[in-house]
């Protein structure tokens, strides 16, 4: 990998027949995803991707803007895409992942595979929201809705000074969205999301069908909007299981688990 700023691998690509790319959530980090190497077989790539203003790009300035962070990212991923490979993304990282898998197919490097976590399909995006701007009681008051951020980031001044700002970004990047119809893509969707979570209704992740020429497969799992971090096993699983399912996918080596 070139980019190492945006793309940290995270385990070894020698033997990595098919790459997954790894978006975070809104105020998260690729730390999500750091301790899912253990569970991949080597021939997938487990690359996660670090938007700046958070962990090792603490001070890169954030993007807030869809669309810029979608055309650099483009720009990076088109130097390093050596082999098939495939995409999650979870919550802002699932409409990032979906941003970047249109572009990147119309240039003829498509995914194999598309993974949303938590997010509503593109087509629901038509109210206008304004977190972004809200005061910071309140913007506290939304980030405790949605869970996953730890109290004790709440109960430091130092740490909230450093986390709002990124949050107040991510979350514009998603107020400010507006989808725009364009062709299907050519790959199968797979939608994750917690059964309790309110971001997630079935109207809006069945509506990612919409949005796929191929199979849609949608999957709850107990818990809101951040299931991912209770039900990380039960995830990883399916995912696996449906990288082995689709044309493309890595096959099995002799003598290797799954």
């Amino acid at each position: 990998m070139q980019n190492k700023n945006w793309l940290v691998s995270a385990n070894d690509l020698t033997r990595a027949e098919t790459l997954l790319l790894c978006f975070h959530h809104a105020g998260g980090n690729q730390s999500l995803f750091s301790k899912w190497a253990d569970f991949f077989p080597p021939t997938v790539g487990l690359i996660n991707v670090q938007l700046p203003g958070r962990g090792s790009r603490i001070f890169d300035p954030c993007y807030n803007q869809m669309s810029k962070l979608t055309e650099d990212l483009v720009t990076i991923l088109k130097q390093d895409l050596d082999r098939p490979y495939a995409m999650l993304g979870y919550s802002l990282g699932g409409m990032l992942a979906y941003e970047i898998a249109v572009e990147l197919s119309r240039s003829g490097q498509a995914p194999v595979w598309l993974g949303i976590g938590a997010i509503r399909a593109p087509k629901y995006f038509t109210e206008k929201r304004d977190r972004h701007l809200w005061d910071e009681p309140k913007l506290i008051e939304e980030l405790r809705r949605l869970g996953g951020t730890p109290e004790e980031i709440f109960q430091n001044p130092e740490l909230l000074e450093l986390v709002l700002p990124t949050v107040r970004a991510d979350f514009e990047i998603l107020d400010s969205y507006q989808y725009e119809e364009r062709p299907k893509l050519d790959c199968p969707i797979s939608v994750f999301a917690g059964k309790e979570d309110p971001e997630s209704t079935p109207e809006w992740l069945g509506g990612w069908a919409d949005h796929t020429s191929k199979k849609l497969e949608t999957r709850l799992y107990p818990g809101g909007h951040f299931f991912l971090k209770d039900e990380p096993t039960a995830v990883i699983a399916d995912i696996i299981s449906d990288l082995k399912s689709i044309q493309g996918a890595p096959k099995k080596a002799s003598g290797e688990k799954w």
